[in-house]
């Protein structure tokens, strides 16, 4: 279970990033409202397991890459026809090979 502190800075991060969206016109400002009032927080959580010291420079760009990345590798994605779009993963490997 989280603790206070833990989900005071994930509802600051929460309201942050929809007003952001909203700002940037990514989202509604009426729809960033209603996500922060949902139950389970708008769809946001906080791993608080990774620690990064302000001063390691290099970890932080590894954090801010990883957390930039997009959901999907628009490289995979095919559109077959209009209405139709497909999405090829990438071969399973094997567990013994590590990631």
């Amino acid at each position: 279970m989280k603790g206070a502190a833990e989900k005071e800075v994930q509802q600051q991060v929460r309201a942050r990033l929809l007003r952001w969206f909203a700002r940037a016109g990514h989202l509604d400002h009426t729809d960033a409202h209603d996500m922060a009032r949902w139950d389970h927080r708008g769809g946001f959580s906080l791993d608080a397991s990774v620690c990064i010291d302000g001063a390691d420079r290099t970890a932080l760009e590894r954090l801010l890459r990883y957390c930039a990345r997009p959901v999907f590798a628009l490289e995979r994605l095919e559109q077959l026809r209009d209405d139709q779009l497909i999405y090829r993963f990438p071969k399973p490997r094997d567990r013994k090979e590590g990631r």
